[in-house]
């Protein structure tokens, strides 16, 4: 059925309004993208990226993981614990689930404390970890109330996007385009612009 998906529609995405969960997608999904054609998308490739992006205080030393990143993450000491966090523990453990640690290690399964992206209790968005260092650079333009309807493509190559604005549609050149539109609107942006499933969009 049918039921409400929500996201953040700002600076920062959904990572402005989520529950400060910095899980990572589980690495079998990337082994199967492979599988089905998506080259430089296997966990070897992606997961340096995820290491890359982490300031994460308790796993940072070791493998697939960072420090120094812009993300902050770290996960709450278990005598920290509310009562509902230790109920939960305490019945998964007892129906014969394992202790994981680290549920963003690779093929990690059992029951974990989540890791938290934000620092001395303050959440740390995509905006406050990349944009906000980034505001004052002269090739950087952030424009509100805009909203991307599809990429511009000429002789199959990304050109520009054509943006909503004030009621009017612009279209926007540039020589590299980085579509980051979240995993909702990502993929509906991209089917406006003819690219996605061939049969879906012919029906179109």
């Amino acid at each position: 059925q049918p039921a409400p998906y929500w996201r953040g529609r700002g600076v920062g995405g959904s990572s402005s309004v989520n529950g400060q969960i910095a899980i990572r997608p589980p690495m079998e999904d990337f082994t199967d993208w492979v599988a089905l054609g998506c080259d430089g998308w296997s966990p070897e490739d992606v997961l340096p990226y995820f290491a890359r992006i982490e300031d994460d205080e308790d796993f940072g030393g070791g493998p697939h993981h960072g420090r120094g990143g812009p993300t902050p993450i770290h996960r709450t000491p278990q005598d920290r614990w509310g009562s509902v966090d230790t109920a939960l523990f305490s019945s998964a453990r007892a129906a014969g689930f394992e202790w994981a640690p680290d549920v963003n290690t690779p093929g990690a399964t059992g029951v974990s404390p989540y890791p938290i992206n934000s620092r001395d209790g303050r959440r740390v968005s995509v905006n406050d970890a990349y944009l906000e260092k980034a505001r004052d650079l002269e090739n950087l333009t952030v424009r509100g109330d805009a909203l991307v309807d599809r990429v511009v493509l000429e002789g199959g190559r990304a050109t520009g996007v054509r943006v909503a604005v004030g009621g009017t549609s612009v279209t926007e050149h540039a020589d590299t385009v980085v579509l980051s539109a979240g995993v909702v609107h990502t993929p509906g942006i991209l089917m406006r612009s003819g690219i996605g499933p061939a049969r879906h969009l012919e029906s179109l």
